[in-house]
């Protein structure tokens, strides 16, 4: 059967495919779409994290952009929002530096060093 079917990127295809190879086909689409998106949520996941252990406060939408490789602040947008769904982040409203991590107490380095000299030294 000849068709032409529309994927999520606005291209369209022309295939010539059965039911269940047109199925396998949009299936790898998909998975490779997923594998993508969980890429760079972990990414910007871990930059977040990273920066607030060395600042003490969140970054911008812009630096996470900058950091990640992204000229979009609508992507990051969009992955901020799935990581907070995930409930790893927690995004407050009115604020561009409102980043809170879910389950961390965020510690500053100078802090953690002074506790590795204290526990070398006893």
């Amino acid at each position: 059967m000849m068709g032409t079917f529309y994927l999520p990127n606005s291209r369209h295809l022309k295939l010539r495919v059965s039911g269940a190879s047109l199925m396998e086909y949009i299936t790898r689409y998909t998975a490779r779409r997923m594998s993508y998106n969980y890429e760079r949520e972990t990414q910007i996941y871990q930059y977040i994290v990273d920066y607030m252990q060395e600042h003490m406060y969140a970054p911008t939408i812009r630096e996470i952009c900058k950091a990640v490789g992204l000229s979009s602040t609508s992507s990051v947008a969009f992955h901020m929002e799935r990581l907070e769904g995930k409930g790893l982040i927690e995004i407050g409203q009115d604020a561009p530096r409102k980043i809170r991590l879910v389950g961390y107490s965020i510690v500053p380095n100078s802090m953690i060093e002074e506790l590795n000299r204290l526990e070398v030294s006893e």
